[in-house]
């Protein structure tokens, strides 16, 4: 089993862990009231700092279940996010990201190691919903799925273009900022 530690979870800043952060801040993001009425225009890139790798869904893909990775900057809408919140439906502090090549919200499926996928958007599924957290030492921030209890953090604190994104138990590392 997993335990709640892997290789490359306990990295500090000399180590190489990955820095998963915003390219803009939270503050000025897009609030939309559903996918449908989302602004493509607003789409986000989520990169990791140190290794300058762009969160997207592996090969372009377009179809359900297609995993997440870390990848070259490419500008391809495959790497582009919209963060938007189902208005009166949960709280405005959470966010679930919608591609922008695929229309499909990123996901995790709830088990500790699993990458994430993207997924059909429902305001039924609480395993898209992310809450951010700033994370001052890190100059970042973490996006937590309440519903799983894990955390969006790249495998392994991998520099590597093709890393998986997972869910993991939330560790305090750079690999999940």
């Amino acid at each position: 089993g997993h335990g709640t530690s892997r290789p490359g979870d306990a990295l500090g800043w000399k180590g190489g862990a990955v820095l998963l952060t915003l390219a803009t801040s939270f503050a000025g993001v897009l609030r939309a009231t559903g996918p449908a009425q989302a602004d493509a225009t607003k789409s986000q890139l989520l990169i990791s700092n140190l290794a300058w790798l762009t969160v997207g869904v592996r090969g372009a893909s377009t179809s359900v279940g297609t995993d997440v990775i870390q990848w070259t900057a490419s500008g391809g809408d495959e790497q582009r996010w919209v963060p938007f919140y189902y208005s009166g439906q949960e709280p405005s502090s959470t966010y679930r990201f919608r591609n922008s090549n695929s229309g499909l919200c990123l996901t995790t499926d709830g088990v500790a190691g699993h990458a994430l996928t993207q997924q059909t958007c429902s305001s039924d599924n609480p395993r898209q919903a992310w809450m951010p957290s700033y994370v001052w030492w890190a100059a970042g921030y973490t996006l937590h799925n309440a519903a799983s209890g894990l955390n969006m953090d790249v495998a392994g604190a991998s520099y590597g273009a093709g890393a998986e994104i997972d869910a993991w138990y939330p560790n305090n590392q750079l690999n999940q900022v």
